[in-house]
């Protein structure tokens, strides 16, 4: 894991990161959306072998409280995310730099939550508490794998993104950046596009659109905590008739809806004016 330095005009702020992905030319670390949400300048990612290096924020999740950050390879292996969602009771472990100094503590998962009364049960929460500056740091099992990203504390508990959710982030992340790179290869020689590929998983980015859609789909895992899980969302029928269903969704699909109304009133007003004659 590695620690994060955010400039923040003339101030700094500091939170905690976990390599999750390594290519020889880049690599992606995972941390809180909040930990960078104020960043006035550069964002160093440092690891405790003595590797530092400037991050691109790749992409964000504010719901979720995830941010991807873009950074020079390392070389240190990924952490591999969890093969098997947390469950309650089972043994976690939280980790992060805090103040600067690196530190652990372990729990037991307790139940998940939600972040809003209508988003899924997909934060897991577990009875250790978290730091000041742990933020954005990895929510470990007993194998070492990724399990969560933890993001806030209190009353001797920690919640965070279970890695159901990081590992669909991640999977958008890398996506997103394959997408860039490849427009950028297509506008220097349009004929030459390598194809789309997900080099985590060797998907194709249908593949991997196709698995976040699924992701999307599904209901939450657990309805832990106070209050009813988010309900199925319901059909259209017997909803009232919206103005982009009458005029279309794009700007000159609405003007040509216009124009065809008003032009039907000036023929309706000269009948009129013709039939009063």
């Amino acid at each position: 894991m590695a620690r994060v330095i955010v400039a923040e005009g003339r101030a700094y702020s500091f939170g905690s990161a976990t390599l999750v992905y390594a290519q020889e030319d880049y690599a992606l670390v995972v941390t809180n959306w909040h930990v960078v949400r104020d960043v006035e300048g550069s964002v160093i990612v440092a690891f405790p072998n003595g590797f530092r290096s400037t991050a691109q924020i790749l992409k964000v999740d504010p719901v979720w409280d995830l941010a991807a950050l873009k950074i020079s390879a390392p070389q240190i292996q990924p952490v591999p995310l969890a093969t098997s969602i947390p469950r309650p009771g089972d043994t976690l472990m939280i980790a992060g730099y805090g103040a600067g100094q690196y530190q652990s503590a372990t729990g037991r998962c307790t139940q998940y939550v939600s972040p809003a009364s209508n988003e899924p049960y997909e934060m897991v929460e577990l009875s250790a508490e978290a730091r000041q500056g742990d933020s954005g740091g990895p929510i470990f099992n007993t194998q070492g794998q990724l399990a969560g990203v933890l993001f806030g504390a209190g009353r001797g508990t920690t919640s965070g993104s279970y890695v159901g959710r990081v590992r669909t982030f991640v999977q958008i992340a890398i996506h997103d950046n394959n997408r860039r790179n490849v427009d950028s290869i297509a506008q220097a020689s349009p004929s030459r596009i390598p194809p789309v590929a997900d080099p985590a998983t060797k998907n194709t980015h249908l593949d991997v659109v196709a698995a976040v859609e699924r992701f999307e789909a599904s209901k939450p895992i657990f309805t832990g905590g106070s209050g009813e899980p988010p309900k199925a969302e319901v059909s259209l029928a017997g909803k009232p008739i919206t103005w982009n269903q009458i005029a279309g969704n794009s700007p000159y699909e609405q003007a040509k809806t216009i124009l065809a109304f008003i032009g039907m009133l000036a023929i309706a007003f000269q009948v009129m004016r013709l039939m009063s004659a």
